[in-house]
């Protein structure tokens, strides 16, 4: 092959631009292939685990991949917001079925999880086929009742009726450009150079997260859920305030959007013939939701359905329950789901 001679200055600075130019795209190209070889979200058909690993993953968009892809053989569901972590999937089977072979439990949850992102769920549940034997859904006023219409992070593009495209796209986009300081954590993950803290972990068979079910259940040790006060989610900021001795109801809430919604719900456990739960949380500024949406709740899945945890109690009233005004720590969920268990609900 002919070697090419640069004839003058302006053609040896073209050429050296050029080299650059491939150089930059030989770069690219690289690591296109490898974010694909990776597969780190689990959408090019190479990684099918479809755990939650990475602290970029999305819990919803991949509980939703594990429905999709995997057995369609659940039958009991948890639903909520990071609040509904400690309702233990494997506990729950325990202590309130009594580890019945019958009961196949999956935690449905997603971080900051709205009423809407609730009943999109339940919602395809109801399309796909699939079972609601039981259903456990915990409501908290931070995150629940927030009037949106949208779901939030990035709930798989199934809910959204888009392109799958458009999510690899976005996880693209999220993963390099958007990750400001995560970036160099996130170029470690994708040379596979990092270690065990920059992972997320779910279950395998319960989708629990930070927990291992099967190691739990073959050892008969599910106390030892319930005393670890270092999992990811309680690892924050202590914002924990002196709280002043007086009752606190909150605003009215529920917009005529989410009573629709949650007459939704209701008719698709309805038609499911679904045993279920309201479990209203026991957030840590012991606010109680105001008279005209706790009636509404009531009316629509019935007092005898509802566990209120939410204002002046035992739990709420103890500090060393919570990590932070936002979470509590894996013992309350313990508290919760002995309450039920004392309920004739699941009987």
């Amino acid at each position: 092959m002919r070697k090419i001679t640069p004839i003058n200055d302006f053609h040896f600075f073209l050429l050296k631009i050029l080299k650059k130019i491939g150089v930059i795209f030989l770069f690219f190209t690289a690591l296109i292939i490898l974010y694909i070889y990776r597969d780190l979200y689990s959408e090019f058909g190479i990684n099918k685990d479809y755990k939650l690993k990475y602290i970029f993953h999305s819990p919803a968009e991949f509980s939703l991949k594990r429905l999709e892809h995997g057995e369609k053989k659940f039958n009991t569901f948890i639903f909520g917001s990071s609040r509904s972590i400690p309702l233990f999937a494997c506990y729950i089977k325990y202590k309130i079925f009594n580890n019945d072979d019958n009961i196949k439990p999956f935690h449905f949850v997603n971080y900051c999880e709205t009423l809407n992102g609730i009943y999109n769920k339940i919602l395809y549940l109801d399309k796909k086929n699939i079972k609601i034997k039981n259903a456990f859904i915990l409501f908290d006023h931070t995150s629940t009742f927030r009037n949106e219409a949208q779901n939030i992070n990035n709930d798989y593009y199934l809910y959204k009726n888009i392109s799958p495209w458009y999510q690899i796209r976005s996880h693209f986009l999220s993963f390099f450009y958007y990750s400001g300081k995560d970036l160099p954590k996130n170029l470690r993950i994708l040379s596979g150079f990092t270690n065990y803290r920059d992972y997320k972990f779910s279950d395998i068979n319960t989708n629990d997260l930070f927990h291992n079910c099967s190691e739990i259940i073959k050892q008969n040790k599910y106390d030892t859920l319930f005393f670890n006060n270092s999992s990811p989610v309680n690892n924050e900021e202590n914002d924990l305030y002196e709280r002043k001795n007086e009752k606190y109801t909150l605003n009215q809430q529920l917009s005529k959007k989410e009573i629709y919604k949650l007459n939704k719900i209701k008719s698709i456990l309805k038609k499911h013939k679904s045993k279920y739960v309201i479990i209203m949380a026991p957030m840590y500024d012991q606010s109680k939701l105001n008279n005209y949406d706790q009636a509404s709740i009531n009316c629509i899945f019935g007092k005898q359905n509802i566990i209120d945890f939410s204002g002046e109690n035992k739990i709420t009233e103890n500090k060393n329950f919570y990590s932070s005004t936002a979470h509590y720590y894996p013992i309350v969920g313990k508290i919760m789901v002995d309450s039920i268990f004392k309920t004739k609900i699941f009987k």
